[in-house]
């Protein structure tokens, strides 16, 4: 049986290349697709109860939802994992990694990632960006990112936290998803992160976020996919887009080397 596989480049400072090969992996993003005209179904978090729940309209001009299950899985559990890149990671954080995030990276699933160092601030604001609509936000919710061009929103990234009732934790590693084209248009691009250490970890003061970013695999999502037809080349032009240009380009903006505008 083969095992989980990593490979880590440090790029900066405050960036890092991850590589994963995972045969088991234990996080995950679902799609429950319904061509019916109904909402679209979709769940992140650990594969037998994820902790976030979401339903995107058939409209990419509307807004989703997003809930907590609050009898969803946490780091706590997943199993222990040894990673293979412990020595790497403790070098790139210059500390030693806590145990619930090492859980976290190991139940990555296959794909190639962004780790980032980052002293941006989450924000709480009153409404959050959901698809392509403002909705109140909840006490759980941050926003990290709001870049604005002449054309609208380029970048869009939230955080959200696993209580509802509560503001996010930011102790240990940040689980993120890529929802491409996340307006409905392909210069839009939305990073939704995650925290899945819960509550218990809110009181642990740190300045410094540790996010994981993907570029490729199963966490990189399109979500106007179904209105591509089978344009293949169009599908592939836009993951390769976000792979190389503007997933790189965040990530460093998140890590302090860029700005923006």
């Amino acid at each position: 049986m083969s095992k989980l596989a990593m490979t880590m480049r440090n790029v900066s400072y405050g960036l890092a290349e991850l590589r994963v090969n995972n045969p088991a992996p234990r996080v995950m993003f679902r799609s429950d697709n319904d061509e019916g005209g109904r909402p679209y179904l979709h769940a992140f978090g650990v594969i037998e109860r994820p902790r976030f729940r979401m339903e995107r309209p058939y409209s990419p001009d509307d807004a989703w939802s997003l809930e907590v299950d609050p009898t969803g899985a946490l780091a706590a559990d997943l199993p222990v994992c040894v990673l293979p890149i412990e020595a790497e990671l403790d070098a790139f954080f210059g500390r030693r990694l806590d145990e619930y995030s090492c859980r976290l990276l190991g139940a990555l699933p296959s794909g190639r990632y962004m780790v980032v160092r980052s002293l941006r601030t989450p924000e709480a604001r009153e409404s959050v960006l959901l698809g392509n609509e403002l909705v109140p936000a909840k006490p759980n919710c941050r926003t990290l990112c709001d870049t604005t061009l002449c054309d609208g929103p380029t970048y869009y990234a939230a955080l959200f936290g696993a209580d509802e009732t509560v503001a996010p934790s930011t102790f240990g590693i940040l689980t993120s998803i890529a929802l491409l084209s996340s307006t409905g248009n392909d210069h839009d691009d939305a990073i939704w992160l995650f925290d899945l250490h819960g509550p218990a970890a809110t009181s642990v003061p740190t300045r410094e976020l540790s996010v994981v970013i993907p570029l490729e695999g199963s966490l990189v999502f399109d979500v106007i996919l179904n209105f591509r037809g089978d344009d293949v080349r169009e599908i592939c032009e836009i993951r390769e887009c976000w792979a190389n240009e503007r997933g790189p380009i965040f990530a460093r903006w998140l890590a302090g080397e860029s700005e923006m505008i």
